[in-house]
């Protein structure tokens, strides 16, 4: 249930991203602020939200930086990261991962 909020941003990211290939500022910048305020004042602390921003920073940075990633699915990766935590930040990138690739490369 704690993840619940996630299921709309997705949605609307991805339905961005497969028709304008874009990810908006508008989407995913206001989402990691609110993850921030969340964790701040309801959830897990401010502390587990930033741990989880900054393992997704640390992560996604270099595939940006090497042009495997765009900057709109870096801050949308961001703002899931500050969402879950790291932990599970790191358990749903694996997945991502493992359905992503093989439909890549096919």
């Amino acid at each position: 249930m704690e993840q619940l909020p996630l299921f709309p941003l997705l949605l609307a990211a991805s339905w961005l991203d497969l028709t304008t290939h874009k990810i908006p500022n508008w989407l995913t910048l206001p989402f990691i602020l609110l993850a921030l305020i969340y964790h701040g004042f309801l959830g897990q602390g401010i502390v587990f939200s930033l741990t989880g921003l900054v393992y997704a920073f640390i992560l996604l940075f270099p595939l940006f930086f090497f042009r495997f990633l765009a900057g709109g699915d870096v801050k949308l990766g961001l703002g899931i990261g500050a969402f879950l935590g790291w932990e599970l930040f790191l358990e749903s990138l694996l997945y991502g991962l493992m359905i992503g690739l093989p439909l890549v490369l096919v």
